[in-house]
């Protein structure tokens, strides 16, 4: 995959990075919205949009591999205006999805290439 700086990210072409990227960022703790773009940042040398992170990642809530990590005196709702501040941190269920889950090629590909 040819990386470009501030080229944005395919929505169809790298849904699978994505979706690895926001399980892989989560193993060892919780992490914000804005904690996973830099990672991913540092992977893509690029932005990814905010919308399809969050997008992925109410996927990943309504399918249970995640879930948000609310601090004790926090209301439990999600404001879209707030979303960005929430830790979320893996299930069990996404523990083990993320345990499986392969590396998607292209990501390989860039990792072998040294970033």
């Amino acid at each position: 995959m040819k990386q470009q700086k501030n080229h944005p990210i395919n929505a169809n072409r790298d849904k699978a990075i994505i979706r690895f990227l926001i399980l892989d960022a989560l193993p060892d703790g919780s992490e914000t919205i804005v904690q996973m773009e830099q990672y991913f940042e540092y992977f893509f040398k690029r932005k990814i949009a905010r919308d399809l992170v969050i997008s992925e990642i109410k996927s990943f809530l309504k399918k249970g591999f995640i879930k948000i990590d609310y601090p004790d005196d926090a209301d439990e709702h999600l404001e879209k205006y707030e979303i960005e501040y929430y830790y979320f941190v893996l299930t069990k269920l996404g523990r083990q999805k993320w345990e499986k889950m392969p590396m998607p090629p292209e990501l390989q590909h860039l990792l072998d290439q040294g970033m």
